[in-house]
């Protein structure tokens, strides 16, 4: 396994939780639980890869079967089935599925890649390719809907458009428009 193969899971598990999000309209909260609890729980891979580089050194780094063969922790109770008795309160506290969703979509996606797909394995590119298109085809609709017809130039103008002004939101300074920064 290399590292490329690792990140590749790791696109995967965004793509498929965006194609949540967007399937299911959520706001920007919601979303935020989304990618919390869909792909955002592998942040305990790092402490691993420290635990890893601290007991095998920083040529050990580079060692990809090193890693998958050492007996390091790569993964945090967040990826153990029981960790349910804490998904699902926070599911009910948010009065919605998202998290506890995202969570066995998560784990689903990480259980199958290691008992029955493997690494980077066609099944999965498909599912990260499907998942891609499934969200083209959601913002192409939306766009066609918003503006009464379809052009891909004009789809890739208005989904750079929407980036530019997500960006300028989030960045301080000057507004155009006179509003102030957010703090």
């Amino acid at each position: 396994m290399t590292t490329g193969e690792l990140d590749l899971l790791m696109f995967t598990h965004l793509a498929v939780t965006l194609l949540i999000v967007m399937l299911f309209r959520l706001d920007e909260n919601e979303a935020f639980v989304a990618l919390l609890f869909g792909v955002f729980i592998d942040i305990d891979h790092l402490f691993g890869y420290v635990d890893y580089i601290t007991t095998y050194g920083v040529v050990g780094a580079v060692d990809a079967q090193g890693m998958l063969d050492s007996d390091v922790q790569w993964k945090s109770l967040m990826h153990n089935p029981v960790t349910v008795i804490v998904v699902a309160p926070v599911a009910i506290a948010f009065r919605y599925a998202v998290p506890l969703l995202c969570w066995v979509v998560h784990l689903t996606m990480d259980w199958a890649q290691i008992e029955i797909l493997g690494i980077a394995s066609p099944l999965e590119m498909l599912i990260l390719f499907g998942s891609i298109a499934g969200i083209w085809y959601i913002r192409a609709r939306d766009y066609r809907d918003l503006k009464g017809s379809y052009t891909l130039a004009g789809h890739v103008h208005w989904e750079l458009d929407g980036l530019g002004d997500m960006v300028s939101r989030v960045m301080p300074g000057d507004r155009s428009d006179g509003s102030e920064p957010v703090e």
